[in-house]
């Protein structure tokens, strides 16, 4: 999928099917990834093919299927991990982020950069807003790419729904409000891209998923 200068690579990782996305400047070849949840190799072949310079690797939320090749690929291109702040414990906690008792194996690492809930960042020349929105985790965090119109909401946020609230840290009235009030400045053209199942745009889910609006 190609939105203005940026192309849009999904990749498909993992035992529970995570999108991990490769956001790539068509000019200069830099590119960010977004959530590597596994499937290293896969990641690095899909770079290495496409020419590709990797800048940095966004994380939306730390749940272990958005995690596990996180160091793989940093380590390998030499790159900072961005993630929410409010997400370092999480991280940190292989309970918590249900490396140990859903992958069998503990998981842990502390991003480089932690973000704030509104602060705004340029990686391989995107213009790039952190946008705090807690409810699947304490942590949850899209990123609003506002000149593409391209959103990427993690389990925030999914085609018809949102994403489950009985995990640690998470809450169902912070994410009701995270998609029905935080997240309403997104123009309703603005492509949806969630941590799995299809690709949306606000505009379809303001219309059609119930908890957007009065069906809920």
């Amino acid at each position: 999928m190609k939105v203005g200068k940026m192309e849009i690579l999904t990749c498909v990782v993992g035992p529970v099917s995570t999108n991990c996305y490769i956001l790539i400047n068509q000019g200069s070849k830099e590119c960010i990834v977004v959530d590597p949840g596994n499937d290293a190799q896969v990641l690095e072949a899909k770079i290495e093919k496409g020419g590709l310079t990797p800048v940095a690797i966004l994380l939306t939320h730390g749940h272990f299927d958005h995690i596990l090749a996180v160091k793989d690929i940093a380590s390998k291109y030499a790159i900072p991990v961005y993630a929410n702040k409010e997400e370092q414990e999480l991280l940190l906690d292989d309970s918590m982020n249900l490396s140990l008792s859903f992958n069998g194996a503990s998981f842990s690492f502390d991003a480089s950069d932690y973000l704030q809930d509104g602060q705004e960042i340029m990686l391989a020349g995107f213009h790039i807003e952190a946008i705090a929105t807690p409810g699947h985790t304490k942590g949850g965090m899209c990123f609003y790419f506002k000149e593409e119109k391209v959103l990427v909401t993690g389990d925030t946020l999914f085609r018809g729904t949102v994403g489950r609230t009985d995990l640690p840290t998470s809450n169902m009235g912070q994410i009701i409000h995270s998609v029905c009030e935080t997240l309403k400045p997104v123009v309703d053209d603005a492509i949806v891209l969630p941590g799995h199942g299809e690709s949306s745009t606000m505009g379809y889910e303001r219309m059609s998923n119930p908890y957007l609006n009065d069906d809920f």
